[in-house]
C-alpha cells in the first residue's frame, strides 16, 4: 500500500513535487531567456527603442552640458520624468564612457533585484520557496508583455526597484526604523517616475488607518520627503521641474479604448491563469484572516494595478507602464501556489480537482508567454546598417538634425538636438506662453533653414509637432537611407528608423 504523509498518498506527493521541479524549469527558462537577451544587447552601440538615445542626452545634462530642465528648445527638451535614473546613470558614465551601455547596466541590474525582491516578497510571506519561485518565473515570463523593458536605458527597472523595495521592508519589519527605510524607497523610487505617487497612496491609507504611529510614520515621512524633494528641484531648475513632471503629463490627453482594453489585451488576456491564481490568493484572505492583513494586499492591488491602468489611458502610455501590475500578479500568484498542496489536502473530496486544475493552468501560462529571445536581440545586419548612417551623418555638411534618434548623430561628430517624442510632448501638452513660444521657435528654425539636412522618418508621422512650413522649405532625397527592409530598426517599441534625408531647397 502507498505510503502516507498528512493523510496523502505517496503518489500525490510525488506529483505536486514534480510541478514543483516544473516550476522550476521554467523559472531557469525564463530569468535564463533574459540574461541572454540582457548580456547579448547591452553594449550594442544603437537604440533598441527609439527613445533610449535621449536619455543619453539628459545624463549628459547632468555631467555638465546644460540644465537638465530648462525652457523647451530645439537643442534639447526632458522627458517628463523625474532626474534620479539620469543622475545615478551619471555615476556609472564617470566610470565608463558616456553612451547607452551605463544606462542599461543600471537597468539591467535594477532588472536582478526585481526578480530578486519579487522571489523574495513571495516566499516570505508564504513561508514557501516554491511561491517564490514561481512568481519569479511568473514575472520574468513578462518581460516581452511589458515591452521587452526591464534592461533599457529607460526608467522603468530603477522605479519599480525602489517601490518594490519600499513594499518589502514595510511588509516584513515591525520597527519605526524600517518605516523610514521603507519611506526613503517609496521617496526614490517617486523621485525615479511620479507615478509612485499612484501606487503607494493606497498603501500609505492602510498605514495609517492600521498600523498606528508607525503608519502615521511611514505616510508622514514619505509625503515630506516627496514635497521637500519637488521644492528643492523647482528652486534649483526656476520651476522648469515641475513643469514636466506634472504640468505637461496632467494635461495629455485621454484614450477611452483602453478603459477596457487594458483589461483585456493587457492583464487578463495573457494572464488569466496568473490571474485567476491570484485572485484565488485574495478571497483566501476572506477566510478568517485579519482586515489589516486584507486590506493590506487591496492596496497593494489597487496601487500597483491600478496605476498601470491610469497611466495607460494616457495617450502614448506604452506597456512598459504595466512592470508593477506584472510584479504583483506574480507575488500574488506565486503564494496562491505555495498554498495550494494544503488546501488540496483539506478540500472535500468533490472539490479536490479545482487546486491541481489551477497548477496546471499556472504551468500552461509560462507556455503561453513563451517566446524567441533572439527576436529581442539586434542582429549583425542591424549593426552594420548603423555603421553605414553614422557614415553617411558624417558626409553631411552643416547642422544636421534627427528627431526620431537624437543621440545617434554625437556618434558621428555632430550635435544633439531635441527628441521627437519631448517635443510633442511640449506641443500636445501646453497651448500657453511657452508652448506657443516654443511652437514658434521650430516655425522659425525651419522657415530659417536653420537646419542643412534633416533625417527622419516619413514626415507624416511627425504631424503632432512638424509645422507645414517644413514642406515648403525641405524636400526628400528619393533614396532612402536604408536600402535592406527591416534592418536598424527598433526590437521593441514604435517601430520607426531614420528613412530619409531632407535637405534644405
Amino acid at each position: 500500500m502507498a505510503g502516507t504523509e498528512n493523510g496523502a498518498s505517496t503518489p500525490a506527493i510525488v506529483r505536486w513535487r514534480a510541478l514543483d521541479v516544473l516550476t522550476g524549469m521554467a523559472a531557469l527558462v525564463f530569468i535564463g531567456g533574459y540574461l541572454f537577451v540582457a548580456l547579448s544587447r547591452m553594449r550594442y552601440a544603437f537604440e533598441v527603442e527609439w527613445m533610449e538615445g535621449c536619455s543619453v542626452e539628459h545624463v549628459r545634462r547632468v555631467l555638465g552640458a546644460g540644465a537638465l530642465y530648462d525652457a523647451p528648445s530645439l537643442d534639447f527638451v526632458p522627458y517628463i520624468y523625474p532626474p534620479l535614473y539620469f543622475y545615478a546613470s551619471a555615476l556609472l558614465a564617470k566610470i565608463s564612457d558616456l553612451g547607452l551601455f551605463p544606462l542599461r547596466l543600471l537597468s539591467f541590474a535594477a532588472s536582478i533585484v526585481n526578480i530578486f525582491l519579487i522571489l523574495r516578497i513571495a516566499w516570505r510571506e508564504s513561508a514557501s520557496l516554491r511561491g517564490g519561485v514561481l512568481a519569479a518565473a511568473l514575472f520574468s515570463a513578462t518581460f516581452y508583455l511589458a515591452g521587452s523593458w526591464f534592461d533599457i536605458a529607460r526608467v522603468d527597472s530603477l522605479f519599480l526597484a525602489f517601490l518594490l523595495g519600499g513594499f518589502y521592508v514595510w511588509r516584513f519589519s515591525s520597527s519605526q526604523i524600517g518605516a523610514l527605510a521603507a519611506a526613503l524607497f517609496f521617496v526614490l523610487a517617486f523621485f525615479t517616475k511620479q507615478t509612485t505617487a499612484m501606487i503607494v497612496l493606497p498603501l500609505l491609507v492602510h498605514a495609517v488607518v492600521f498600523r498606528g504611529r508607525r503608519g502615521l510614520l511611514l505616510a508622514g515621512t514619505t509625503g515630506v520627503g516627496i514635497i521637500a524633494g519637488v521644492l528643492a528641484l523647482d528652486s534649483v531648475y526656476g520651476g522648469w521641474f515641475s513643469y514636466y513632471v506634472f504640468t505637461l503629463p496632467g494635461n495629455h490627453a485621454w484614450t477611452w479604448d483602453m478603459l477596457l482594453g487594458f483589461w483585456q489585451g493587457d492583464l487578463f488576456g495573457p494572464l488569466v491563469p496568473a490571474c485567476l491564481a491570484a485572485m484565488h490568493f485574495f478571497f483566501g484572505l476572506l477566510r478568517g484572516r485579519e482586515a489589516d492583513e486584507i486590506f493590506f494586499w487591496l492596496a497593494g492591488a489597487v496601487g500597483f494595478i491600478g496605476a498601470a491602468w491610469l497611466s495607460r489611458l494616457h495617450v502614448g502610455g506604452y506597456v512598459n507602464v504595466n512592470m508593477p501590475a506584472y510584479a504583483m500578479v506574480a507575488v500574488m500568484a506565486g503564494m496562491a501556489w505555495a498554498r495550494l498542496p494544503d488546501e488540496w489536502l483539506k478540500a472535500s473530496a468533490s472539490k479536490r480537482w479545482i487546486t491541481p486544475v489551477l497548477a496546471l493552468l499556472l504551468l500552461i501560462q509560462s507556455l503561453l508567454l513563451f517566446q524567441d529571445p533572439r527576436r529581442q536581440i539586434p542582429t549583425p545586419a542591424d549593426r552594420a546598417a548603423g555603421m553605414a548612417f553614422l557614415a553617411e551623418l558624417g558626409r553631411l555638411d552643416g547642422e544636421v538634425f534627427v528627431p526620431g534618434q537624437s543621440f545617434i548623430p554625437t556618434l558621428a561628430g555632430k550635435r544633439s538636438h531635441a527628441h521627437a517624442m519631448a517635443i510633442f510632448d511640449v506641443i500636445r501638452g501646453d497651448d500657453g506662453e511657452v508652448g506657443r513660444r516654443f511652437a514658434e521657435e521650430i516655425h522659425d528654425a525651419l522657415d530659417s533653414k536653420r537646419f542643412r539636412w534633416i533625417v527622419m522618418h516619413d514626415p507624416r508621422a511627425e504631424v503632432g509637432w512638424l509645422p507645414p512650413i517644413f514642406n515648403e522649405r525641405y524636400l526628400k532625397r528619393p533614396q532612402p537611407v536604408f536600402r535592406t527592409p527591416g534592418v536598424f530598426l527598433p526590437v521593441t517599441g514604435i517601430q520607426r528608423r531614420p528613412d530619409f534625408v531632407f535637405p534644405a531647397r
